[in-house]
């Protein structure tokens, strides 16, 4: 069984790391999506992973909250993280305003 947060979970050193290496992917209206090969040799299974970064200006804690909730739930259901490509994902405020259905099809688009 897959457990969900490990998809999500980045330490600092890891961070830094893809920062170095990412390239901008995709960029729509509020959201911008930079990608970075995965360096981690000893990872065994050869999955994906998201870094979803919201900043606080972006909206209040629930608006924020909700929006994260949404990106994790296309990116587990459609099964993005079996694509082995680790992705960050900027999520400004004119995002909030987009419908899941938005958030949907640029996340399957992009990723």
């Amino acid at each position: 069984m897959i457990k969900n947060k490990k998809f999500f979970s980045f330490n600092k050193k890891e961070i830094q790391e893809y920062f170095k290496v990412a390239k901008l992917k995709c960029r729509n209206s509020g959201l911008k999506l930079l990608q970075a090969p995965i360096k981690n040799k000893l990872q065994k299974e050869n999955l994906g992973k998201l870094l979803i970064i919201i900043p606080g200006k972006s909206g209040n804690a629930v608006q924020r909250n909700k929006i994260k909730r949404q990106i994790k739930v296309v990116f587990f259901k459609e099964e993005l993280y079996k694509k082995p490509i680790i992705s960050i994902l900027f999520v400004y405020k004119p995002a909030i305003k987009l419908t899941f259905h938005q958030i949907k099809e640029f996340l399957i688009k992009c990723i």
